[in-house]
């Protein structure tokens, strides 16, 4: 967002629209007139002239064509009409598009400013910084900048761009002569109409982590979600990466979106539910509901499952709650972690990857049961000792800096506590979701995964269009992990779950939800016996003093 009230459009724009699509019977040279701070895709699906290709508008992809056009590159269907104004188009075709999700505010800021990145010219056949393969893109790709945007900030909020790449990207100003590299931190206004070719170190990096880390910080970047894999058993990004260019790139893509919209149109019909996100945002609205409604038995049996706690767990709660911190840097707390060992905390993998993406000191704190509360102390991470090399254990453990006055404050370790989940019928967590002080989710039941309620889910997750950025539903019912009830969201990752008599018998690590915002029909857990063993391949002596048969305090 801007930090100054920028002026906003007033008025409508006109641009051209020239629909020959083979598989429709529309033919024609459309004049559109819209709002200037609608977005393409809404103008276009408000057009009753289009209602025959209605349905695929979210697979337009709008190409300049003609002498004399304003507009040099393929925009974004989220853009506002205005940054559009006067040009002239050709629809084609392709896969179903992400809108850039803009605010009202930001949709009607005049001023903005264009660049064009040529997708297709990588130089020295660099990896590509579109989430699309290059070949996709016939044209320049337009991007559209906010009055005060940097090319960073810009390159971010396209929906088109991998944002893991763009730090990494270095671009060359294609009008000028000669190579002439520009800096992502340069703003937009001074390239306003420039074409850009991209060429990606993956080992260099193009802005510090202090100019990440600010950027980053303007974004909406959820760290905690479940984590790992894509849609079904193939990487589709992975393996075009393997297979370069060329004609069995380019049929791997097709073969690909063919079995995936055969299957999901096939779960679709079987339970009549609607699995395509839509672009407006009351048809989506609608949509959501109805998914609601479809999931609604499987929440209700949760308050049922529910029984009455005891007073005693609860008190169990208050003393294991001093060894659970939550992990903070630069203010920001990103996960929950749990004392093990001499001088050691666990939490998830994917929250220490997400810690890594900005730079700064990181923290524990400890005993953060109430906002500015003046008992709270922290640690600093000293180091990250050992992550697990795979997906399903999801952990990192990490050496806190203990100075030798300040060992007395140290929580006890809860390694002695390690149980096994198998006879486990509630989990109670320990954590800080939302990065919130601390708080109890007490006797969570755990589904097992012959539950005929996880089988429904799991068919139905396995096949909805990335509900939550990609993460890897066949994990429902793996058997490495505990699958429960939980009302505890992002922000909990990392927390430690015990039975009904206080063993630790999970880490907490993810959700499911049925669409990005939703809340997580099953939570799971991975169990903490399969995090011991893989420390005791990695060392094992550590993980000895990590999980001690007796407990480790002292009088």
């Amino acid at each position: 967002m801007p930090e100054k009230k920028e002026k906003q459009i007033t008025g409508k724009v006109k641009f051209r629209l020239k629909v020959a699509l083979t598989e429709t019977e529309l033919n024609e040279d459309f004049l559109i007139t819209a709002p200037g701070n609608q977005p393409i895709i809404e103008a276009l699906q408000g057009d009753t002239r289009l209602d025959k290709i209605k349905k695929k508008l979210p697979r337009i992809y709008l190409y300049p064509y003609g002498e004399n056009n304003p507009i040099r590159g393929v925009p974004n269907i989220g853009s506002p009409c205005s940054l559009i104004e006067g040009g002239r188009f050709e629809a084609r075709l392709g896969k179903v598009q992400n809108p850039n999700k803009n605010s009202e505010d930001e949709l009607g800021l005049s001023g903005r400013h264009k660049i064009y990145l040529d997708a297709r010219d990588r130089r020295y056949k660099a990896k590509w910084l579109t989430k699309e393969h290059p070949n996709t893109f016939d044209s320049p790709i337009l991007v559209d900048c906010l009055p005060s945007d940097t090319l960073l900030l810009a390159l971010l909020r396209d929906e088109r761009i991998k944002r893991d790449w763009v730090r990494y990207a270095e671009l060359i100003c294609k009008d000028s002569t000669g190579e002439i590299n520009t800096k992502l931190t340069d703003e937009c206004r001074s390239h306003d109409g420039k074409t850009f070719a991209c060429r990606v170190h993956p080992k260099t990096l193009q802005v510090s982590d202090k100019e990440w880390g600010e950027v980053i910080a303007q974004l909406d970047n959820s760290p905690d979600v479940a984590i790992s894999g894509t849609r079904g058993d193939l990487d589709l990004q992975a393996e075009i990466a393997k297979s370069g260019e060329g004609s069995e790139t380019e049929s791997l893509q097709t073969e690909w979106l063919v079995i995936q919209h055969r299957s999901k149109s096939q779960v679709a019909e079987l339970l009549k539910l609607d699995l395509e996100e839509k672009d407006s945002p009351m048809s989506e609205g609608k949509r959501k509901k109805k998914l609601d409604r479809f999931v609604k038995p499987y929440r209700h049996d949760f308050c049922s499952a529910n029984p009455g706690i005891r007073i005693s767990l609860m008190e169990k709660c208050c003393e294991l709650g001093r060894s659970v911190g939550v992990l903070k840097k630069n203010d920001h707390r990103y996960g929950t972690c749990l004392r093990l060992g001499s001088k050691f905390v666990l939490t998830n993998r994917h929250v220490t990857e997400e810690m890594a993406k900005v730079g700064g000191e990181s923290f524990v704190e400890f005993n953060y049961k109430s906002l500015n509360d003046p008992d709270l102390f922290e640690f600093k991470v000293k180091r990250v000792v050992c992550t697990s090399q795979n997906n399903e254990s999801d952990h990192s453990l990490l050496e806190l800096d203990v100075p030798d006055d300040q060992s007395e404050r140290l929580p006890p370790g809860l390694g002695h506590l390690i149980a096994s989940s198998s006879k486990a019928k509630l989990v109670t967590i320990i954590g800080h979701p939302g990065g919130r002080p601390q708080e109890a989710n007490i006797c969570c039941p755990i589904v097992g995964s012959d539950h005929k309620n996880i089988k429904a889910i799991a068919v139905y997750l396995n096949f909805n269009p990335e509900p939550t950025g990609g993460a890897n539903y066949r994990m429902v019912d793996d058997p490495g992990r505990v699958t429960y009830r939980s009302v505890f969201g992002p922000g909990s990752s990392g927390s430690p779950g015990f039975d009904e008599e206080g063993k630790l018998i999970v880490m907490h690590t993810c959700g499911y939800p049925l669409y990005k915002g939703s809340s997580s029909l099953v939570e799971q857990g991975v169990k903490m016996t399969a995090i011991r063993d893989d420390l005791e391949q990695y060392d094992h002596g550590l993980s000895a003093e990590l999980f001690p048969t007796e407990s480790m305090e002292t009088d």
